[in-house]
């Protein structure tokens, strides 16, 4: 209605999920602004995050079958997001709700998800394709060395070396905006 617009005072960018007929906006906001008489300047940091000072780095290894703690030689298969001396590999501002970070592999054309994480020292939410006698870390990551049952994956064959890959950090709920590109 002409009066509900003539009393806005912001203008609000959301993404909904697909089949959402409840008129009420989801947490994921990707673009706000007051406005100025009529019109609004549009932000996207503000309601997201700053990404201006994020940084990263990231450790080869595969824990996940390290049985009893002994490494068996075969890191090149997994990628954790940590540094060198075990502790957080990345720079990474809060979200706002409605946001997560996801970390991606590139395999030849397909990317696999390392999984899903708001915080970057605890276990993401992915853990998919892990080994069996060892542990998963308290960091976002992925060891790659097994497809499971529950996951139709074609085109990749597992173990599938991490080395020489790109290794991407994006932002859920859609996936088109790179914060981090590893090599």
């Amino acid at each position: 209605m002409v009066s509900d617009i003539e009393k806005a005072t912001q203008f609000v960018v959301t993404i909904e999920p697909k089949g959402d007929n409840d008129n009420i906006p989801s947490d994921a906001k990707i673009l706000v602004g007051d406005f100025k008489g009529t019109s609004a300047q549009l932000s996207f940091s503000s309601v997201v995050a700053d990404l201006t000072n994020v940084s990263g780095q990231f450790f080869l290894a595969t824990p996940t079958d390290n049985v009893n703690g002994v490494d068996n030689g075969n890191d090149e298969f997994g990628v954790w997001f940590r540094n060198s001396a075990g502790e957080e590999g990345l720079s990474l501002p809060s979200l706002a709700k409605g946001w997560k970070y996801e970390g991606w592999v590139e395999f030849d054309g397909k990317t696999l998800s390392t999984g899903t994480f708001s915080k970057t020292n605890v276990t993401d939410d992915g853990n998919f394709y892990k080994g069996s006698g060892g542990t998963v870390p308290a960091f976002p990551g992925e060891d790659f060395l097994v497809i499971p049952n529950q996951v139709p994956l074609t085109g990749i064959t597992l173990p599938a070396k991490v080395t020489g890959k790109k290794k991407l950090l994006l932002l859920n709920p859609f996936r088109i905006m790179t914060l981090l590109h590893f090599l």
